[in-house]
């Protein structure tokens, strides 16, 4: 489909076969939009010399090699990270193989399953997720 003014095979839009005017510059086709910009910009920047910077966003930092080793045993906010890390790296995977266990447990036709304060629930996909209760805790009657 081919617009009336326009003879086929001339002026070949990247969008396909559309080659409205009035449909390629509308704000409701973003790509559009996109394709005419990137090529102004990239045909401005040839002729300036500069490496083109599509919608004026800067292109990333290029990663540096690395090369050092540092100290860090002056920083009090390393120290207390590092100090709470030490101490939580066990817990932590004490925590992750109680959840292996417990998904091994949760039989194949089950939902839910609900006990000692936990609550594991089965996903529509079938992964498994847990969730902590609020446990009550019985108080004595005050009379």
């Amino acid at each position: 489909m081919t617009d009336a003014r326009e003879p086929a095979g001339q002026n070949a839009s990247p969008l396909g076969e559309i080659k409205s005017e009035r449909w390629a510059t509308s704000s409701r086709n973003p790509r559009a939009t996109s394709y005419r910009y990137a090529w102004a910009t990239s045909s401005e920047s040839a002729q300036t010399g500069e490496p083109p910077a599509l919608f004026g966003i800067e292109t990333p930092r290029p990663r540096l090699e690395t090369i050092k080793i540092v100290d860090m045993a002056a920083s009090n906010s390393w120290a207390g990270l590092a100090a709470t890390y030490l101490r939580t790296r066990e817990a932590h995977g004490d925590h992750e193989l109680a959840k292996t266990e417990l998904k091994k447990l949760v039989p194949e036709d089950a939902k839910e399953a609900v006990g000692h304060g936990i609550k594991a629930k089965r996903s529509k996909s079938g992964a498994i997720s847990f969730e902590a209760l609020q446990v009550e805790v019985a108080h004595a009657s005050v009379q």
